[in-house]
């Protein structure tokens, strides 16, 4: 999946997550530890990979510390909003 020139929606991102871990969306509710889901270090980076060139700052550390789709998605949020 890539992302296009829209924002960035929950729904984006959790389909992102779900594309690269080759996983059900409804497997990825807010609060699950994506790691358990199968995300290792090279799938963090290529999705940070993928929001830099949307835009959004991210950084590697932010997704690695609190690999959940609420954290990751509160600080996407902030970040825009920065």
């Amino acid at each position: 999946m890539t992302l296009t020139n829209d924002p960035v929606t929950r729904q984006t991102l959790q389909t992102l997550i779900a594309t690269r871990l080759d996983i059900s969306l409804a497997e990825i509710t807010g609060d699950t530890n994506l790691i358990t889901l199968g995300m290792n270090s090279l799938e963090i980076m290529t999705i940070v990979n993928r929001l830099r060139r949307h835009g959004i700052p991210a950084t590697y550390e932010q997704l690695a510390t609190q690999p959940t789709l609420d954290a990751w998605w509160k600080a996407i949020t902030t970040a825009t909003q920065a």
